[in-house]
């Protein structure tokens, strides 16, 4: 499943999958209201977080036609780069994934922590 594939590259830190499993008009809100783009969500990954481990708890997945919308819970233990800091997360999110040519690429992104 291409949710499992980049939760994978997240924590193995593959910025080619990434690439390959987000769009060119990707849309990222993290849970503290931060949005990126593409560019800027893969420098994140490089550069900011390291993610050391990403766990789906639940996922529901709504097909519609080229467009699937993933919803469920994600928790995760992050390292922040700069403080060395280890944050553990559980938080709800919402995906969104089209298909164009055949190919599925995830286009939005929105985490919310969940207390």
């Amino acid at each position: 499943m291409l949710e499992q594939q980049r939760c994978q590259a997240l924590v193995e830190g593959d910025l080619e999958a990434l690439d390959r499993l987000v769009s060119d008009d990707l849309v990222h809100v993290h849970t503290t209201g931060r949005h990126e783009d593409k560019a800027g969500y893969l420098r994140g990954v490089a550069e900011r977080i390291k993610y050391l481990v990403v766990t789906r708890e639940s996922l529901t997945v709504r097909p519609l036609p080229n467009v699937a919308i993933a919803t469920g819970m994600v928790t995760q233990t992050i390292r922040v780069r700069d403080t060395s800091e280890d944050l553990h997360m559980r938080i709800f999110v919402t995906q969104v994934w089209s298909s164009a040519a055949g190919r599925w690429r995830q286009c939005t992104f929105q985490a919310t922590s969940i207390l």
